[in-house]
């Protein structure tokens, strides 16, 4: 009997430990749920893969499902927000590697390779050789075009070779834009089209040296050239240039004469405001449409942690807030109209497309990801 007695209490305490352990709360195991995920990644979201490829990517999207991507050899195309991509473009040899790419709608695109200008008119499914705005080498060097939508009116800029004169002979010119053997150096150069690249017409520029390297547009009147010794502004539509003014009273004394770094990127939030990026990481700002310019970050004064230090894309959804990719390829971010950036995730990313305000997009080989804001 006492035996059972024992067996039964050994029972019944056994029943007690085995209830208490239940009502305890059991702790997760790290192994099987995965861990909070960093705020600063969580901005980012994937939203589909795209083409492997050997360089770095640059992307532009027309809507929300059709996007392109691609680098200096080939160029694909999407019609569902990623899912499926299609090849458009691929050089099949050196000198039709891609120079400049713009697209104008979800049919009409323009690349300018290092040989031809291509238009194609059905969304990239052919290509067709088109006259050169500028003339070519040993002439002139195209090196940008630019449509506004609607793909009417456009730009071509680059720049035509003359001789060098004796002066210029004796003290030398810069070489990136000369050409030794024959004497030469390029004068800037700029065409202006208004029926889609049929018809092109000169337009003056106030230098007698230099080359047009890209522009950027707010509206049909106002725009932006870069220049290889400065940036020049139009409120006209490209028929006159001037050369943009950096304000004393708000220009670091060694920006306003000798300065030689070349202006990468603007950004025209609305008719007044804009920013400009440098190739020394230097960014200046203007709220006169881009007029007159006004120091407001100085070179090194964001730790890009890399030897090449500028942002090379940026995007401003307001005054305030804004966006850049630096060469680092690391995203950045604004909340005193450009005075001071942090980093925005960790993730890299060759390029940053914004389609509106509210709708931003990394690209890297590992994916497209659209920008929590």
């Amino acid at each position: 009997m006492r035996s059972i007695g024992s067996i039964l209490r050994l029972a019944f305490w056994c029943l007690v430990l085995w209830v208490v352990a239940c009502s305890v709360p059991s702790q997760p195991n790290s192994k099987q749920f995965p861990q909070p995920q960093d705020p600063v990644n969580s901005r980012l979201h994937k939203i589909a893969d795209v083409p492997s490829g050997p360089n770095t990517y640059n992307l532009y999207c027309v809507s929300t499902s059709v996007c392109w991507v691609g680098d200096s050899s080939k160029q694909w195309r999407t019609d569902d927000g990623g899912q499926h991509w299609r090849l458009i473009y691929s050089s099949a040899s050196d000198r039709s590697q891609i120079n400049t790419v713009d697209y104008v709608d979800m049919q009409v695109a323009w690349i300018l390779t290092l040989q031809k200008l291509l238009k194609t008119e059905d969304g990239g499914r052919t290509w067709v050789e088109q006259p050169l705005p500028l003339p070519d080498y040993p002439s002139g060097d195209l090196r940008t075009i630019k449509f506004l939508k609607g793909g009417k009116i456009g730009w071509a800029g680059g720049g035509i070779y003359r001789p060098l004169t004796r002066d210029e002979e004796r003290n030398g010119v810069p070489r990136n834009i000369s050409d030794p053997p024959s004497h030469t150096v390029l004068r800037p150069a700029i065409s202006y089209t208004e029926d889609g690249g049929k018809t092109w017409f000169p337009r003056s520029i106030p230098n007698e040296m230099g080359r047009i390297s890209g522009f950027t547009f707010l509206n049909e009147q106002q725009g932006l050239a870069f220049e290889s010794s400065g940036s020049l502004y139009t409120t006209n539509g490209g028929k006159q240039w001037e050369y943009v003014d950096f304000k004393k009273s708000c220009t670091d004394e060694r920006y306003l004469e000798g300065y030689d770094m070349r202006a990468l990127e603007v950004f025209f939030l609305d008719s007044q405001n804009a920013w400009l990026t440098f190739e020394d990481g230097r960014m200046a700002r203007s709220i006169d449409g881009g007029r007159t310019w006004c120091d407001l970050l100085a070179p090194n004064a964001v730790k890009f942690d890399y030897y090449e230090k500028y942002f090379k894309k940026i995007h401003f959804t307001d005054s305030l807030h804004g966006l850049g990719l630096g060469a680092n390829r690391l995203l950045y971010e604004t909340r005193d109209g450009g005075k001071t950036w942090n980093k925005a995730v960790d993730a890299q990313a060759d390029d940053m497309f914004f389609l509106d305000n509210q709708t931003g997009w990394l690209v890297s080989k590992v994916g497209l990801f659209q920008i929590g804001l």
